[in-house]
Formats: structure tokens, sequence, C-alpha cells
């Protein structure tokens, strides 16, 4: 009799860690990523240029990314600067994730005039352009963010002005039965 009360308790523990296990492995936690820079001394650029670039080194966070077995949606897919990318060379955010954001934060502060946005219709006809995102600034003298309501274009450049902002914020307002894809982000600024 002891033996079975043994063997119902071990039964009953590993039902409790198997669900354990489950619940740890379908958490998203958030993803963090920081580029290397390409050169160590760079000023602050003359010219407005895309501060988001991968060679500036900038830090990527995001809600989540999708891992296929065969296609890897990695967020450092959003600062590559590839011109001609394929289908497989952008950030989608897991498909159980309920709200979508994405930070990309600069070494030093700078002054942000605009925030281009590719959206996988750009790339993906199949895909319909992301509507609705909230787009901000990072840092103390930040404005209030832009709300984004109806876009229709596959490359949406929204102006964004802020001065010394540490980075970008982009928050994903999700339309039922979209996926979502985001191609590149290029934040320009001084």
């Amino acid at each position: 009799m002891a033996a079975r009360v043994a063997f119902v308790s071990l039964g009953a523990w590993a039902v409790v860690i198997s669900i354990g296990v489950a619940r740890f492995v379908g958490t998203h936690a958030t993803f963090e990523f920081a580029a290397p820079r390409a050169a160590a001394n760079v000023a602050a650029p003359a010219s407005v240029t895309n501060l988001a670039a991968l060679a500036t080194g900038p830090t990527l966070r995001a809600s989540s990314f999708e891992r296929g077995v065969y296609d890897l949606a990695h967020p450092a897919y959003l600062v590559d600067g590839r011109a001609q990318p394929t289908d497989r060379e952008k950030w989608t955010p897991r498909f159980d994730d309920p709200a979508p954001w994405l930070e990309i934060v600069f070494r030093e502060p700078h002054d942000i005039e605009r925030v281009v946005l590719r959206h996988g219709s750009d790339v993906e006809p199949r895909l319909r352009p992301n509507r609705a995102y909230r787009l901000r600034c990072l840092g103390h003298e930040a404005p209030p963010p832009l709300q984004v309501t109806d876009n229709r274009n596959a490359v949406a450049s929204h102006a964004l002005p802020c001065r010394r902002a540490s980075g970008v914020r982009i928050d994903f307002t999700l339309a039922r039965k979209r996926p979502l894809a985001v191609y590149e982000v290029e934040v320009f600024g001084r």
C-alpha cells in the first residue's frame, strides 16, 4: 500500500513539474540585442543620418520574436540596412504576443527628426501594412507620443522631432488575424 501511495505521489509531482515546464517554455520574455559599434570614436553626425544603423551600435529591445523551424524573425534585421531584404529578413513578434513593441536605444542622446518604417507589405505583397502603432522618443525631454491610426503605406515616414532622445519606442496595435512584420526601422537625426 505504501508503494502505491508513493507511486501516486510521484505521478502527481510529475504532472505538476510538467505543467511548470510548459508554462516556463510558453512564456515570452523580452529580448535585447546590443550591436557592436563599427568605429570606437564616432563623433556626433554633422548632417542628418540614420541613427539606428547597425554600424552605430544601437541596442534593440523587443517584446518577443518568432522562432520558427525554418525562420528566425530576429529584431536585428530591423537595423541591418539592407535595401533589398529577402522575405525572411524581418522582425515578427510571437503569434501569441498580445502587445508587441520594440525599442531602439542609442549609445548617446541625439536630436531626432523622423522615423521610417518598412512594413511587411513592402517586401511581401500578401501582407498589409501595419495600420495602427504609437511612436515615442525615449528620454527626459520626450514630447507626447505620435499615435498612427490609419497607416496605408508600405514604407511610412513620420515626423518625430525630439531633442536629446536616448532612443525610440514603437508600440503596435494588432488587427485581428493579421500578421505583424517589419523589415526595417530608420531613425533620422543628428
